[in-house]
């Protein structure tokens, strides 16, 4: 279960936190509490403290960095290789350079750096709202004009790019 205490500075987080943590341990049950990196140390004190040596095995404290290479290590994630900047912006000027040809609106920007530079944010930004290239094709046909061919043409551009 995950659970998030949240409130002003002084209002019991810590103190509820340790006292969950205690009767947790009592029951023997096994805790994960996140903390952030510069806390972990006293964290680790202070739960050591609340619960008692005899119960720490049940109490795993950690960074949320820690967290994220445990899980990673046992759930997979980090096996495929990680692309940066250089290598998006590549991919992504292939793709505009395969599909400028084949593009009505955008075949002349799809060459500038510029443009690239926008797609990829628009990528960006589509994923973090969720927002698929589907999506924008399936919106496109519920429009017209240009917004029809702008949201076309970006649907096809990000497709390509996602694959």
């Amino acid at each position: 279960m995950l659970q998030l205490i949240v409130s002003r500075t002084g209002y019991g987080k810590t103190t509820f936190i340790q006292n969950k943590i205690k009767e947790l341990v009592q029951n023997k049950k096994e805790v994960v509490l996140i903390i952030p990196e510069q806390i972990s140390f006293e964290s680790e004190r202070d739960i050591l403290r609340a619960v008692g040596a005899k119960n720490l095995q049940y109490v795993n404290v950690m960074s949320f960095s820690r967290f994220c290479s445990l899980f990673f290590a046992k759930y997979g994630g980090r096996d495929k290789p990680y692309i940066d900047s250089v290598g998006k912006t590549a991919i992504m000027q292939e793709v505009l350079k395969t599909l400028a040809p084949s593009l009505d609106l955008f075949r002349k920007s799809a060459t500038t750096t510029q443009f690239c530079s926008l797609m990829l944010s628009l990528s960006q930004k589509t994923k973090q709202n969720v927002v698929t290239p589907d999506m924008l094709s399936v919106t496109a046909q519920t429009s017209s004009g240009i917004l029809k061919q702008k949201l076309t043409e970006i649907s096809l551009i990000l497709s390509e790019y996602d694959k």
